[in-house]
């Protein structure tokens, strides 16, 4: 599609609804700011009510107008809870998009992890792993840590996915092809250092969404997928939990990520890397010399300050080093119109 078919695409949200998951800082706080620049109604929806309220005043600011023309909703809930997603699909979104369905669904929530599996940031605590066979160490169980970041990183995004089904095929029957937008990571397609179960999440994410798309094709229904691969992003979180280690890399800007995103999955492409420099050739390299594209990551990735792991400093990890793990859960969904 010419760069002009794309504006045109973009400039087709307006006044049709985009639901933006994980909306109140980072990528997703710069998704919502320009989707309501385009005059796109939106519905941001995160666990932090303070923090939506500021991105809908923003967003409000933005829009087209005045009055602003686009409409902004907040809802604040737990995306990890299928309960709160059930009635956020079922009670909550029917009433305020109406028939029309939604456009646009963007699935962005994410929990985070930068640890070595298989070792400790200080290989003096930790026990060996040749004392970590079996049942493992000093009642550590490593399949919670799994359960609790699958369980906001990928088991989230198809039970909204699939709980969103009939909203997003209403905006197709009304005329209109809707889009399932993944936002996912380089990880989701290819090894990286300190990320594995990460890593693991977003492989999982591509295997699903991808095949589902081949259901969504064979069945003829309106509606279509992009997967999002993002790599370096300049987002507060991306920068605390990595600890300032891949602060020697290029950061990209997350209010062009946005653009990117939103570019793509109005003019219906079905993948797109941010920053494609950055990243894609890296996937092909993987694909093509994987032995040449592991040294380059690894030497990309440890950077000034990073831990290296050594032999003796591998053991099993605890669950309570996943970042997130003490994510705050409401009590019930909560709606603001705005």
């Amino acid at each position: 599609m010419t760069m002009g078919g794309i504006r045109a695409a973009v400039a087709g949200l307006a006044g049709q609804w985009v639901v933006v998951c994980g909306a109140s800082k980072g990528i997703g706080r710069a998704l919502v700011l320009a989707l309501a620049a385009s005059g796109a109604n939106v519905v941001a929806v995160a666990r932090s009510a303070p923090a939506l309220a500021d991105v809908a005043a923003e967003a409000r600011r933005v829009a087209p107008g005045p009055p602003p023309l686009a409409s902004i909703v907040t809802v604040v809930a737990d995306l990890a809870d299928e309960d709160a997603v059930a009635r956020l699909m079922a009670v909550e979104l029917p009433p305020i998009v109406g028939p029309a369905g939604v456009r646009m669904l963007i699935l962005n929530h994410v929990a985070g992890w930068w640890q070595h599996w298989l070792a400790g940031p200080d290989g003096s605590h930790v026990a060996r792993l040749a004392a970590a066979q079996g049942a493992g160490v000093d009642g550590v169980r490593v399949t919670p840590t799994l359960r609790a970041l699958f369980a906001v990183n990928f088991d989230s995004y198809v039970a909204i996915a699939t709980h969103a089904m009939g909203l997003l095929l209403a905006a197709g029957d009304a005329g209109s092809r809707a889009q399932l937008v993944v936002v996912s990571s380089v990880a989701g397609k290819i090894g990286l250092p300190k990320v594995p179960p990460y890593a693991a999440a977003k492989h999982a994410l591509h295997g699903f969404f991808e095949s589902l798309r081949h259901e969504l094709d064979m069945t003829g229904a309106p509606l279509g997928i992009t997967m999002a691969m993002l790599g370096n992003i300049d987002t507060a979180a991306n920068r605390t939990n990595t600890a300032g280690e891949v602060a020697h890399l290029p950061y990209a800007s997350p209010h062009d990520a946005a653009a990117a995103i939103i570019a793509a999955a109005a003019s219906g492409t079905e993948s797109v890397t941010f920053p494609w420099a950055q990243i894609q050739p890296v996937i092909w390299l993987d694909m093509l010399i994987p032995r040449l594209a592991r040294t380059i990551i690894q030497r990309a990735t440890y950077g000034p300050g990073s831990f290296v792991p050594s032999p003796t400093s591998i053991a099993l990890p605890s669950p309570d080093v996943m970042l997130g793990a003490d994510r705050p859960k409401p009590d019930h969904p909560q709606t603001v119109l705005t």
